[in-house]
């Protein structure tokens, strides 16, 4: 609390601790100060407020620290917050907090001495200068002056900038270096820290740059008084400097076994941030950057705020070599950022609502929320599995709509940042045979909205469930339906099956708020193989048929005539590592290791068999959804169908998840651990002879012979020609635990 000093009194002038006004002088103001028992400042210096948006109440202080006065007991000074409480504009109870004390014995001279001037700047972090306040060399140390960086949370602080005091200025008329006399003198003129930095401010926003990146700062270099400093009747030398960091600053890449680039990594506002490209392709030019908050805007008109700070990178597409040795650039790639440097600001908690967008301030910004439509955009994981999400993997097509260029030229620009609304409430609603799934208040805002289905009862045959995804008005066409369709579950029969009892048959998946899914079911076959030589639904014949649902309750529920049941409803959760590992399921059986980054996957699997052939099933690396694989020796890429497919699929067998089997009839599991920057695909041995491939065109009968049942649920077909096309030969579940 304050306490108010009575500072004058006429009766008292011209006696002791009085002026000749009657005013108390500094001994006498500092006397009454301890009477009432007042918190003992030693030469209070500067201060500021948290320039943070939304922290304006928090301010910081120091006190730069005196040896003159025992009282005071402060000789390296002391770094104060007060953090108070606003009431309709009223201010009430206060937290007064030390952040940082220079007597502490792990700081004195080897942390900050003598707090001077300082900066809260809107990254979070107080820049103080040191002013030379102690008067004994040997308690002073051996640095020189320096700005520092203070951590006001943790009370970490960082040497930022130091002094050099070699760097002399040159007499133009002598051409010899203007001496410090400090530096000539004895005791403790003769030492460290003569010369002190005064003034630190925080100009990040006049570069257009991020906070933390620009600062204006001074250099008072007291012993420099000779030459043209006093000719010109000067007091002494100094220089107003400008500190600046590159942004991104102490990067560093790592690359993986293939030498592929799998992560930028980067220093920003004192954390590791981390930028993660797909094994084929390479990130440059990355930089983060400030949007001018005069032209930063809603990006729409629905409560959907973009991020205050924007990634603007680079995506390389890896040249690649045909098997002829012919040159060609891969069409997509994806790149993974973590959130706290796209969406540092969107305070993401659980449930809320999340969008990307792409752009500038000055051309203003499109959305870039994964759309199914497209099979292109960003979605939102949980990595470590409290529920809200952290990472952001971005997936482009080069020409497409989140390349700022708009040319297909191997090279994806990408500027742009992560957004967020707190009043999204989407809902599940009937809409012709379709599944509306949208916020009815604000059905424009383009965030991301997490399904999850779930299968409760299976047919008699080996059917498949699939749906596309269609905008608001958009009628469904044959080209719509081959183009867009995506597999959700591929049904297992309802008898005849191993034990599936700790098997889970769910699928989750996001898409954007205002787009409606229609689901559909082929009979013992695949839409790509009913559509074979087709140019309309019709022609699809009675293998396939769409399916109606009830909407009820928040739930929508499908049955189709031949016994499969299923039931569609909203996640509120993030979607997590498992559906990381799953992102492109939905179109290939393969596993996605592209997001990992270098990291270890740690994790379980469970494996059953219903067949009386010996299979085993293992994992190789290809480059893309198509499964295109990569000989490490030559460099030359194939594609499923080639001559050397199967000899180069073997070659990149990942040896941590082979021989996967267990005996007939019987369900096994086990332990992985992954380390893994591509695409994992498939393949099975039967019976000591036999291969199969996770793609058709790779089989010598030219069938497919594994579906996927389920997120990271995979089911294999074991007998050449098809056999009874059952999937149920050997199935494997991997669950994903943590990524570290």
């Amino acid at each position: 609390s304050w306490q108010e000093l009575t500072i004058y009194d006429a009766t008292k002038a011209g006696t002791t601790g009085y002026d000749k006004l009657g005013y108390l002088d500094i001994t006498g103001i500092h006397n009454a100060a301890l009477a009432k028992n007042a918190l003992a400042l030693a030469r209070i210096e500067d201060e500021d407020y948290n320039h943070a948006t939304g922290k304006g109440n928090q301010v910081v202080f120091n006190a730069t620290g005196q040896t003159s006065n025992a009282s005071y007991l402060d000789t390296y000074g002391t770094t104060y917050t007060i953090d108070t409480t606003f009431t309709a504009g009223v201010p009430g109870a206060a937290t007064l907090k030390t952040i940082y004390d220079g007597d502490d014995t792990a700081n004195k001279q080897n942390g900050i001495r003598s707090q001077d001037n300082l900066a809260w700047s809107a990254d979070g972090n107080v820049y103080l200068n040191e002013d030379r306040a102690i008067s004994d060399n040997t308690a002073w140390g051996t640095q020189e002056g320096s700005v520092w960086k203070l951590d006001p949370t943790t009370g970490s602080a960082t040497r930022f900038a130091q002094i050099d005091r070699t760097a002399l200025p040159i007499d133009p008329l002598t051409g010899v270096a203007i001496p410090d006399t400090l530096a000539s003198g004895s005791g403790s003129q003769s030492a460290s820290g003569q010369w002190e930095t005064s003034g630190v401010i925080d100009v990040s926003s006049l570069y257009g740059h991020v906070a933390g990146t620009d600062f204006f700062t001074v250099v008072q270099a007291h012993g420099l008084a000779a030459g043209p400093i006093a000719s010109n009747n000067l007091v002494e030398g100094g220089q107003i400097l400008k500190l600046s960091r590159t942004l991104p600053a102490n990067t560093s890449s790592s690359k993986d076994a293939s030498n592929n680039t799998t992560a930028v990594t980067f220093e920003y506002t004192g954390n590791k941030q981390v930028l993660r490209a797909q094994g084929n392709a390479s990130l440059t030019n990355t930089t983060l950057t400030d949007i001018n908050q005069q032209k930063k805007q809603l990006v729409d008109q629905t409560g959907v705020v973009l991020n205050s700070t924007q990634l603007d990178f680079t995506l390389n597409l890896e040249k690649q070599k045909d098997k002829n040795n012919a040159d060609f650039y891969a069409t997509s790639a994806n790149a993974y950022v973590d959130l706290s440097l796209v969406g540092s600001d969107l305070n993401i908690s659980k449930g809320k609502a999340l969008a990307y967008y792409v752009g500038d301030a000055t051309n203003g910004y499109k959305s870039f929320t994964y759309d199914p439509t497209k099979k292109e955009g960003a979605r939102f994981f949980d990595t470590n599995g409290d529920g809200i999400a952290d990472y952001a993997a971005l997936r482009f097509v080069d020409g497409g709509y989140g390349d700022k260029d708009g040319i297909k030229n191997g090279s994806i620009l990408d500027p742009g940042a992560a957004a967020a609304a707190d009043s999204i409430t989407a809902s599940l609603s009937a809409s012709g045979q379709s599944v509306l799934v949208k916020d009815a208040t604000n059905a424009d805002a383009k965030v991301a909205v997490n399904l999850k289905a779930t299968l409760s009862t299976r047919a008699t045959t080996a059917n498949e469930i699939g749906y596309i995804v269609l905008n608001d008005g958009e009628a469904v066409t044959f080209s719509t339906l081959t183009d867009r369709a995506q597999v959700l579950f591929s049904n297992l029969q309802n008898g005849d099956v191993p034990d599936l009892s700790r098997f889970s048959f769910q699928r989750q998946f996001s898409l954007v708020n205002g787009q409606s899914l229609r689901f559909f079911e082929t009979s013992n076959s695949t839409l790509s193989a009913l559509a074979a030589g087709k140019t309309s639904i019709d022609g699809l014949g009675s293998g396939f048929q769409w399916l109606s649902s009830t909407v009820a309750g928040g739930l929508a529920s499908f049955s189709s005539s031949s016994g499969i049941n299923f039931k569609l409803e909203l996640s509120g959760d993030a979607l997590g590592l498992s559906q990381l590992l799953a992102q492109e399921q939905a179109n290939a059986p393969l596993l996605d290791f592209t997001g990992m980054g270098g990291k270890t996957l740690s994790g379980s699997y469970i494996i059953a068999r219903e067949a009386s052939y010996n299979s085993s099933m293992s994992f190789y690396r290809v480059l893309d959804v198509l499964g295109t694989v990569k000989d490490t020796t030559t460099g030359l890429s194939y594609v499923p169908g080639d001559t050397s497919y199967a000899a180069v699929a073997k070659a990149n067998t990942v040896s941590s998840l082979s021989n996967l089997a267990v005996a007939n009839l019987q369900l096994g599991s086990g332990t992985i651990t992954v380390n893994e920057t591509s695409y994992l695909a498939p393949m099975a041995v039967v019976n000591g002879s036999d291969t199969f491939f996770a793609y058709a065109a790779a089989n010598s009968d030219g069938l497919a012979h594994f579906r996927s049942l389920g997120d990271n649920i995979i089911g294999l077909e074991d007998m050449r020609g098809g056999g009874d096309r059952d999937f149920d030969d050997l199935i494997i579940q991997i669950a994903p635990t943590t990524l570290a």
